[in-house]
């Protein structure tokens, strides 16, 4: 595997691209999260979820 480290050890090459990417997912899950719990994004994402969002009232007198 010509894109791992050469200081990697040897016994773990299989493991290389599953630490690396889950490490990869992982931060970007934390980061995503810590910018989601900013209060103007949290609000904003509310402010559009209402926008989106279907009134259940009007789904069920289109049935």
């Amino acid at each position: 595997m010509s894109y791992m480290p050469d200081n990697f050890p040897k016994s773990l090459a299989a493991l290389y691209p599953i630490i690396y990417n889950y490490s990869y997912i992982l931060l970007e899950g934390v980061l995503t999260l810590i910018i989601i719990s900013i209060p103007a994004v949290s609000k904003a994402l509310n402010q559009i979820k209402k926008t989106v969002t279907i009134p259940e009232a009007v789904t069920a007198a289109s049935k």
